[in-house]
């Protein structure tokens, strides 16, 4: 009888500690998910920023490229 106790015990010792550690896991998981969308994000905004500017600079070009055909040639 006694040793079915200390068995349960045990059991119960083991099966908090097993809810601690997950809970741990699942926390640090949760850290790093977060950590990654964060970068995910940034770098989004990075591309759009470089799509801005390389948009921008090409409209340039394509306007100026444009006004030099429309001016008559003088020959």
């Amino acid at each position: 009888m006694d040793l079915m106790i200390y068995v349960a015990v045990v059991g119960l010792l083991l099966f908090f500690i097993d809810i601690v550690l997950i809970s741990m896991a699942v926390r640090t998981h949760t850290k790093e998910k977060e950590k990654l969308e964060h970068e995910i994000n940034s770098l989004k905004a990075k591309m759009f920023d470089l799509q801005e500017a390389t948009g921008s600079a090409s409209s340039k070009h394509i306007t100026a490229v444009g006004t030099d055909s429309e001016e008559p040639k003088e020959e």
